[in-house]
């Protein structure tokens, strides 16, 4: 989703931002099946539906960080969920003694 809303920024391609929108509604419409029982998130979507697999401990909060400012920067807004996924990783790596950065 980040390298296609670059590659739109750069290009200004539609085709690019389309795309990088419909990955990012599917995060949106799967935001809640993302946080695990303990509270960190799960890496992946798995083949056959499920979520699963063990979340890096700062790479994919940076990549949400990063996703946030691309969204703000195509749409002139924020994501809500997007926030709701960076507060969920940022409390579990405070809560376990991860840096947040």
């Amino acid at each position: 989703m980040n390298f296609l809303y670059e590659m739109y920024l750069a290009t200004d391609d539609t085709a690019y931002l389309e795309n990088a929108d419909s990955i990012k509604l599917a995060v949106k419409d799967t935001v809640y099946n993302w946080n695990k029982p303990d509270g960190d998130l799960h890496y992946a979507r798995l083949l056959d539906g499920t979520f699963g697999k063990q979340d890096y401990p700062t790479l994919t909060l940076k990549d949400l960080r990063y996703s946030q400012y691309l969204i703000k920067k195509t749409t002139g807004q924020d994501d809500i969920d997007f926030w709701r996924l960076i507060s969920w990783k940022e409390q579990y790596n405070k809560n376990h003694g991860i840096p947040l950065y």
